[in-house]
């Protein structure tokens, strides 16, 4: 495709199509792909630290000692909630048996309240079907377009505009669908 056929794409289709795919990825990027990067390394750290607190000490009985665990939101505020439902139990004499929740942790530390609420993973996971539905809008856009411009009572003059509607619309839904399919990789390997 040289610059000639450039100039004769359908720039009131493409370029509509083209700025809102760049949107939707650049947002993709910057407000999901990078923020469950940092999410992910910090839910490695904490997991590594609380192993790390497991192995060091058999009975927890000091919860301000997992505190410093969990000094990044979300994970100090959901932290703080959960500490509120642990209480020590102690034996007749005073000494320290247990520490016990009266709540599960995965109530506090969900999926959907550490993971889908930072990144705003509900809209991220729609994202590809989104960037298909815009390229088949720019399709039928382009084929209705090109479609009104062909007359039938001159068809050999009009058979080129026609071709070149239908290229400007494919060549949109085409980049479309390639956003669609790089972000619905992107989604999957982050969730693994």
């Amino acid at each position: 495709m040289n610059i000639d056929s450039l100039s004769t794409l359908n720039w009131f289709i493409l370029a509509p199509v083209l700025s809102i795919i760049f949107a939707l990825v650049l947002s993709y990027f910057f407000q999901y792909s990078i923020p469950a990067s940092r999410l992910r390394t910090e839910l490695k750290k904490i997991s590594l630290e609380l192993s790390k607190f497991k192995q060091s000490s058999n009975l927890i009985f000091d919860t301000d000692l997992l505190r410093p665990i969990f000094l990044k939101e979300p994970f100090k505020h959901l932290w703080a909630e959960y500490e509120d439902t642990l209480h020590l139990l102690r034996s007749s004499d005073g000494s320290p048996v247990s520490l016990r929740a009266t709540s599960n942790s995965e109530i506090y530390f969900s999926k959907e309240s550490v993971v889908d609420t930072q990144i705003d993973a509900d809209f991220f996971r729609h994202l590809p079907g989104i960037l298909t539905g815009i390229g088949i809008i720019g399709t039928f856009t382009g084929l209705v377009w090109g479609l009104h411009l062909f007359n039938p009572d001159k068809p050999v003059e009009t058979l080129g505009q026609l071709l070149r509607e239908v290229t400007s619309a494919f060549i949109g839904s085409g980049f479309a669908i390639f956003a669609a399919i790089v972000t619905e990789s992107e989604t999957r390997r982050d969730e693994m």
